[in-house]
């Protein structure tokens, strides 16, 4: 049974650690196109392992991919996610990587390899790395759409996560306003 007004099925919930009951189509990051649904197992039993650690990482590292779609041409413009993820959390996997949430497997619609790769040297230098999954797309990043990409927070320490978050991720809080000493970045 549904935990939430908007649920029709179980499916359309999970229990975070931290923030009680939300709906998988629920943005990771405030104003970002990347979804809970994306970062999640599709099964409940493997949603329900979800933990606070867990959650912080697979927090960053939405924090750090939207930094660089908003890097992006026609970000703006946009009217549905350009994200497609073929792999993120999964409780049971053999890579630590995907066990804890810090790493993914994603393309955005449209998008070169050469040009995410920039946009990361301007948005997140610091913690995240791109490699193509693919080593044949290499040769093309000139013109290619983007095929999969790995994407890999380069530190899960805490304390670095905090201090590392681009601008993007220090947006306001829910229920919080904007104004002139809180203006959006």
């Amino acid at each position: 049974m549904p935990h939430l007004p908007y649920s029709s099925r179980d499916d359309d919930e999970f229990l975070h650690p931290t923030e009680g009951w939300l709906l998988t189509l629920r943005t990771i990051v405030f104003d970002s196109w990347i979804l809970w649904s994306h970062a999640l197992p599709p099964d409940r039993p493997g949603r329900a392992m979800l933990d606070a650690e867990t959650a912080t990482l697979i927090t960053a590292l939405a924090e750090q991919l939207h930094a660089v779609h908003l890097q992006m041409p026609g970000y703006a413009s946009l009217d549905d996610t350009p994200f497609v993820f073929t792999r993120w959390w999964n409780p049971r996997s053999e890579d630590k990587a995907f066990r804890d949430g810090s790493s993914c497997v994603f393309r955005i619609k449209e998008q070169s390899i050469k040009a995410l790769v920039e946009a990361v040297n301007v948005a997140a230098p610091g913690n995240l790395t791109l490699t193509p999954l693919y080593p044949d797309m290499v040769g093309r990043w000139e013109s290619s759409p983007c095929d999969l990409l790995r994407a890999e927070l380069k530190s899960t320490d805490p304390a670095f996560l905090a201090q590392s978050a681009p601008p993007c991720a220090r947006l306001l809080k829910k229920n919080q306003r904007r104004t002139r000493r809180n203006p959006r970045p």
